[in-house]
């Protein structure tokens, strides 16, 4: 399945992550598959609005559907 997964078209993004703990980190690169390209091969159920990230240390949030597959 990462065989797979690996497979899948590579995307840069350049952008400013602002941490809710008041940091911010201007022009970082960020690099992997799109939620986009995932979602077009696993597309969500109708109806559905909004996306649950889970991240390493325990970190979560849930996005909006529309930005968690803007490509920026």
């Amino acid at each position: 399945m990462m065989q797979e997964f690996s497979a899948l078209p590579f995307s840069t993004v350049v952008a400013d992550l602002h941490c809710v703990t008041k940091f911010s980190m201007l022009g970082s690169e960020w690099g992997g598959v799109t939620a986009a390209t995932v979602l077009g091969l696993a597309p969500p159920a109708p109806g559905v609005t909004h996306v649950m990230v889970w991240a390493e240390y325990g970190y979560s949030a849930n996005l909006r559907l529309s930005d968690f597959t803007a490509p920026h």
